[in-house]
This record gives structure tokens, C-alpha cells and sequence, in this order.
């Protein structure tokens, strides 16, 4: 299979690279800033967005499978950035370009931004309403009901993965996890919000491997991927605060609460668990643990 990856170098990029490489296929990772070639990979630098160029390259490589990975997900400006336009325009774009220089697989990458679930109830890819509230979970849902839609009708293998709440190596710093790390590690007062809204984090490799294994399935349709496991803001937090062993650091409620965010987002899992053979190896903690010795390792320097 020869796949083409774009977002090579981002934070869930880099890692689904290293998970497809380990198998018997060619992998063309595009990117803005080029990955290190390795055996299997290939890469590719130049912006999504530049659609004259994006043709071209699908013109050249002739991918059977396309991954879409990239978009704008600048921490703190995503969700309403204008730039949610020129993504979702040139997504479409870059899937009709695959389709047409013959790609017989797209695996679309949305969110659960998309979702709005029933109160205290799991986001179910087939019984869930989708009805996001922000440009960005808008614009993606946007790319899905276009790109699908052509697909049903031309014979496109066509899968919408919906990532949820990722933490690990190559997060941006000023995100939750890294974030409440890098205060612990070095002894200092650690701000969050009140902590209440309950989440479905997953660790970034795990998410990698999970999708790894769904390029290679012949799984279509939407897919939850996830944890399956809900926790609140406040209990991962003070989780990192066990781990540090720097009790009293938490700063609860100093930051404010995202009130136009779903309270609840929980992936229900049973697709990924059962028709792509995906399951957790290691529970959340020990990937915190992992995680907070990472930055703490990182704390000296300047981030």
C-alpha cells in the first residue's frame, strides 16, 4: 500500500508516521517542516494549502490511501480562527485531488468538537447528535458531510476518525497536561480551571497506533478514537500532583471554565475496540507518570 500522510510533522502526525512505518507500506509524509526520511518514509515538504503544488504531488506518488492529518490547531485560537475557512476549503480540495489521481482509501481526521451527546451519555458514532458549536468543530464537520457524500456515490473506501482529548511527547507546552507538568516540576503554583467537565484522554502513541491500525482495516464510516474512559479535568490534574509528589501545588478554579465546551465528551469506543481490534495496553495513570517525567526533564530548560 502506498499511503500519503499529510500533517507528518505534527503532534499526532509524527507519531502515526512511526506506527505505519512499522509495516509493509510506503508512507509519503507531507509537511510544512520535513521529517526525517527513515525506511518506509518518505518525505514530502510543502503546505496543504497550496493546492497547484498538492495536485502535483498526487499526480506523482499516485497514493492508493490518503490520511489527512493536518490543520491549524494553534493552542488557545483554533476553535475560532479564520482559518478554519482555508483548512476545510482545502481539504476538500486535496481529497478530490487524491480521488482523482486514483486513491481508493481517505481517512478524514475530525474531532469530537463535532459532537453534542445527551447529558451524561457517551458520543456513539451512529446515535450521537452532531451539532458543534465553533467554527472549528463546524468546519470539520463540514469536510466530512462533503467528502463522505462524494464518496458513497464514486466508490471511495472513506473513514472519519474523530480524535479526542490527546496528551503526550510533542504536545504544545501551554496545553492542560504539559502545562500543570512544567509548573509541578519546577515547584510552582499550578492554575487550572474549576475542573469540572468530564474528558476522554488518550496518549498521543496510543492514538497513533490506533490509527495506524485503521488505515490498514478495511473499517469505513466514522470512528470514535478514544480512551472509552471519562474523567474530569480536576481528578487528571491532581493526578499529576500524586505523581509529582508536590501536594498543594494545584490551583483549582484560578482559571476560567470554557462554558461554550459540551460538559461531558467521552468516546464510546466499541467500533474501534471490536471491528479495528484497538485496545488500550496501559492504563492512564502510568502514561501520566510517563509523561510528567518527560517534562520534568525538560523543566530546567527554556520552553
Amino acid at each position: 500500500m502506498r499511503i500519503l500522510l499529510t500533517g507528518a510533522s505534527g503532534f499526532v502526525g509524527r507519531w502515526t508516521v512511526a506506527a505505519l512505518a512499522k509495516h509493509k507500506v510506503e508512507v509519503f509524509a507531507l509537511s510544512r517542516k520535513p521529517v526525517p526520511a527513515q525506511k518506509n518514509v518518505y518525505p514530502l515538504a510543502l503546505s496543504v494549502l497550496d493546492g497547484q503544488q498538492i495536485r502535483q504531488v498526487f499526480d506523482d506518488v499516485r497514493a492508493t490511501c490518503v490520511v489527512h492529518l493536518a490543520w491549524d490547531v494553534s493552542h488557545g485560537s483554533f476553535y475560532t480562527a479564520s482559518t478554519n475557512l482555508d483548512w476545510a476549503a482545502g481539504s476538500i480540495n486535496l481529497y478530490r485531488y487524491a480521488v482523482e489521481a486514483g486513491a481508493t482509501r481517505f481517512v478524514g481526521i475530525g474531532s469530537c468538537a463535532e459532537y453534542a451527546p445527551e447529558p451524561g451519555t457517551d458520543c456513539d458514532e451512529q446515535t450521537s447528535a452532531i451539532s458543534p458549536t465553533s467554527l472549528y468543530g463546524i468546519a470539520k464537520d463540514a469536510v466530512r458531510r462533503v467528502t463522505s457524500a462524494h464518496a458513497q456515490t464514486n466508490g471511495v473506501s472513506f473513514v472519519w476518525a474523530r480524535l479526542f482529548h490527546l496528551f503526550g511527547p510533542g504536545e504544545p507546552p501551554e496545553r492542560l497536561v504539559p502545562s500543570v507538568c512544567l509548573q509541578l516540576a519546577r515547584g510552582l503554583g499550578a492554575p487550572i480551571s474549576s475542573g469540572n467537565d468530564i474528558r476522554d484522554y488518550m496518549d498521543v502513541r496510543d492514538a497513533a497506533e490506533a490509527l495506524g491500525r485503521l488505515v490498514l482495516s478495511d473499517v469505513t464510516g466514522e470512528i470514535n478514537i478514544g480512551s472509552g474512559h471519562g474523567i474530569s479535568v480536576a481528578e487528571v490534574a491532581h493526578s499529576l500532583e500524586s505523581i509529582a509528589g508536590r501536594p498543594g501545588l494545584l490551583q483549582r478554579g484560578v482559571l476560567p471554565d470554557r462554558t461554550s465546551e459540551q460538559p461531558r465528551l467521552v468516546a464510546n469506543t466499541k467500533r474501534l475496540n471490536k471491528e479495528v481490534g484497538f485496545t488500550l495496553s496501559r492504563p492512564l495513570r502510568d502514561r501520566l507518570a510517563e509523561t510528567y517525567r518527560m517534562w520534568e526533564a525538560l523543566s530546567e530548560q527554556t520552553i
